[in-house]
């Protein structure tokens, strides 16, 4: 489930380059994936080192919500449930 949120996440303007593997929290409902993003207005640097988390609903594989952050910040949006893009 995870690793579809992440396939079918639009980041917007950034570019999704690549990605780690994923982290557990004991005790928590939540996998946070490090990703590297390509940042359109800096073309000549390097990738960004990014967070991409998932929740989950308390005990279930039902996901609550999907954010990507750079830097702190949400960027891009989650895609609407039953769309690939």
């Amino acid at each position: 489930m995870a690793e579809q949120e992440l396939e079918t996440y639009e980041f917007a303007e950034y570019e999704f380059v690549d990605s780690s593997g994923w982290e557990f929290t004991s005790g928590s409902d939540r996998l946070e994936k490090p990703i590297f993003i390509k940042d359109p207005e800096r073309a000549d640097e390097d990738t960004q080192l990014g967070a991409f988390i998932v929740e989950f609903e308390a005990g279930s594989e039902t996901v609550v919500s999907a954010e990507a952050r750079l830097n702190g910040v949400e960027i891009g949006y989650r895609a609407p449930k039953g769309l690939s893009l």
